[in-house]
């Protein structure tokens, strides 16, 4: 419901007016009417509301005071103020504008103008009371889990809430510069609006996790049947991910919770979903399971790590990588949890540390990161070898410090900067520019990130999003979808997400601002 005051000096006038928005749009309730400026600011002592419709002409205090004094007392975003003025009176509406009132309308109201306003106040409202809520969980959830403001009424103190911790791809153990490739499939999936087909219009809010693989879902409802629906929803959320995406995604679900539990239910579901991922696999789970689910844990015997040692000793890359593509086969048949095979990785390198020459900046500053990123940008048992392979290529390759030859990285980051500017329509990530490079995706990054001062993935968002301006500004009649694929996103909903993340605006809404500049 979104609360309206309606102030008018004259009765059938202010009559017609709150009948025209109650019927235009059922979501808007007049809850107050008042005959002039000083009625208004009385009634708001006892009466909360989102919107205030006035008259500019009224006894007592007119409109232009009453939206001063409305300034003056309440945030900018605390109430909406709409002018209803006459012809006679336009350049009163104009002075209101200057006082950044939401719009106007002129009598007679026009029913179709009424409508469009309504949906632009409903999109306003609704947004900011969901930035509120939004704003109110991240920092219930955040380190010291005391929010700053009061708890907004749209969350109930004594409601029954429950929590989904959503984590896709592999599970992010270690902090990361680059970003997952979640990241991507986030962007690429509505996970609000499929949440409303799934559940309808009951409450839940989707806010954003602690890494870009992650995001948590959290619920209002009752405790009857929890459990089943839960799981119901969550099996839904699962099936439509598998659907549009295709990627691995591993779910938590919790029990019923009080508003207060939130956020150590939601630590301790983060706990449980880092000893539960495993790569290529998607699951849901519940915290309230006593133990965790049973699996065969691979292990790294002495006989293995002898092969291994032999082949480092020799220095035969091909060997090693013979022996590193049976044990990967034994992890997928033997399907163990991610941080497990984790630890294989680091044992694994802890062996290579022991013969390898680590005088090489690589080994400082690179080794142990490409290894995680080898595992977090993952999908599969295939993906997880080939990244391994390049990894363990990069360093077989070291001989030592002479490695780090300056001008050499110069010219290829130069190459690399070529390549990104003439091939912005292409799908360019982390493993297509490794392969065409021949450096794993984290030193490569290293490289560029020193050379142009951001990594290749934000440097190619940068351009592409320069190049999107340029079109929208030079060819407006353009279809948004257009636009898209001349920049290298086949996806027009992702490249508008995009885009309004790094501007702060819609390509919609640059491209009208641009209209009217020329104008």
């Amino acid at each position: 419901m979104i609360r309206v005051l309606v102030v008018e000096d004259e009765k059938p006038i202010l009559n017609s007016i709150k009948l025209a928005i109650e019927m235009t749009d059922p979501r808007f309730v007049v809850v107050a009417t008042a005959y002039n400026g000083e009625e208004a600011l009385s009634a708001l002592q006892t009466v909360e509301v989102d919107v205030v419709f006035t008259d500019i002409r009224m006894p007592v205090l007119d409109g232009i005071g009453l939206i001063t004094r409305l300034r003056e007392t309440y945030s900018a975003s605390a109430i909406v103020p709409v002018i209803i003025s006459g012809y006679q009176e336009f350049e009163y509406a104009k002075q209101a504008l200057s006082m950044n009132v939401f719009d106007y309308l002129l009598k007679p109201l026009s029913l179709a103008e009424l409508r469009s306003l309504l949906l632009r106040i409903a999109a306003q409202v609704e947004g900011q009371r969901q930035a509120s809520v939004d704003k109110y969980m991240e920092e219930l959830l955040g380190s010291d889990g005391h929010p700053k403001g009061a708890r907004p009424a749209a969350l109930p103190e004594r409601g029954v809430y429950g929590l989904l911790h959503l984590c896709a791809c592999a599970f992010p153990s270690f902090a990361m510069e680059d970003s997952s490739p979640a990241a991507e499939s986030w962007a690429r999936f509505d996970l609000t609006e499929t949440c409303r087909v799934i559940a309808g219009e009951g409450p839940f809010w989707v806010l954003d996790g602690k890494t870009d693989s992650e995001k948590l879902i959290v619920s209002l409802g009752t405790e009857a049947r929890y459990d089943e629906t839960t799981r119901a929803f969550a099996e839904a959320l699962l099936d439509r991910w598998r659907q549009v995406i295709g990627t691995p995604i591993t779910i938590g679900m919790s029990g019923p919770l009080a508003l207060d539990d939130i956020r150590t239910t939601a630590q301790m579901m983060r706990a449980r979903l880092n000893r539960t991922v495993s790569i290529g696999e998607s699951r849901i789970f519940s915290l309230s399971q006593s133990t965790d689910l049973v699996f065969e844990v691979p292990k790294l015997n002495s006989f293995v790590e002898k092969k291994l040692l032999f082949a480092l000793n020799q220095r035969s890359y091909e060997q090693f990588l013979d022996i590193l593509r049976e044990l990967v086969d034994e992890w997928r048949r033997l399907k163990p949890r991610q941080y497990e095979v984790e630890k294989l990785v680091h044992r694994i390198a802890a062996l290579c540390l022991g013969v390898l020459d680590a005088r090489s900046r690589y080994y400082t500053a690179y080794f142990e990161a490409d290894l995680n990123q080898a595992v977090l940008q993952a999908k599969n048992y295939d993906e997880l070898l080939v990244n391994l392979s390049l990894v363990y290529k990069m360093a077989f390759a070291m001989k030592g410090p002479q490695d780090d030859d300056n001008d050499r990285s110069k010219q290829l980051m130069e190459r690399l900067d070529e390549y990104l500017r003439a091939n912005l329509t292409e799908p360019i990530n982390h493993q297509t520019l490794s392969e065409k490079f021949g450096l794993v995706p984290s030193y490569l990054s290293k490289l560029f990130t020193s050379y142009k001062g951001m990594s290749p993935a934000k440097y190619l968002l940068s351009l592409r999003m320069k190049r999107a301006k340029e079109l929208l500004e030079a060819r407006p009649r353009l279809l948004m979808k257009d636009i898209a694929a001349l920049i290298g996103y086949q996806d027009p909903l992702y490249f508008s997400k995009l885009f309004k993340k790094e501007t702060g605006i819609w390509p919609s809404e640059y491209e009208a601002g641009q209209n009217r500049t020329s104008v």
